[in-house]
């Protein structure tokens, strides 16, 4: 319940949350020794800038990490950048059309997660109007922006963000 509490405060302070459409992210390309742990190369969502560190989440903890160390990108669903959930909203899963239409030919639909279930994550392709392009078992489609909820890490997917 502390790490939910936590990652929600995370969100909250990065101005991040299940639906955000952009984040600013630390791109790491080599090993950073943290204040609490080894950061591992990847990206991860920037929370705070504080003086010449970023404060950055990594899974549902946080580190502080030298600015000089990594490179800040913005990133955005519509680049094909973050990963995608089915919401807590969609009580019936999120149906994945051919096309962005209602009216597409049907591929599959992601289930819904059981409740306290930490949901499957798939990675966002792009983002074009009030459609998501996702890869399901590798099917290119489009699922309704209502029904499912972007996030910029893997790690971070739902689970407590519902």
């Amino acid at each position: 319940m502390v790490k939910q509490v936590m990652l929600i405060a995370l969100l909250l302070t990065t101005g991040l949350s299940a639906n955000a459409q952009k984040a600013r992210v630390a791109v790491i390309n080599q090993p950073i020794r943290g204040k609490y742990q080894t950061v591992k190369p990847g990206t991860y969502p920037i929370s705070q800038s504080k003086g010449d560190y970023y404060i950055i989440g990594i899974g549902q903890e946080t580190e502080k990490v030298p600015k000089g160390r990594c490179q800040v990108e913005l990133w955005a669903a519509q680049d094909g950048h973050g990963y995608l959930y089915v919401s807590a909203k969609a009580k019936n899963g999120a149906d994945v059309y051919k096309e962005a239409a209602p009216d597409a030919p049907f591929l599959t639909k992601l289930p819904a997660p059981a409740d306290n279930d930490i949901p499957e994550c798939y990675p966002c392709l792009g983002k074009t109007g009030s459609w998501y392009k996702i890869n399901v078992d590798g099917k290119t489609g489009y699922v309704k922006a209502g029904e499912v909820a972007w996030h910029i890490s893997e790690a971070d997917c739902a689970g407590c963000i519902r």
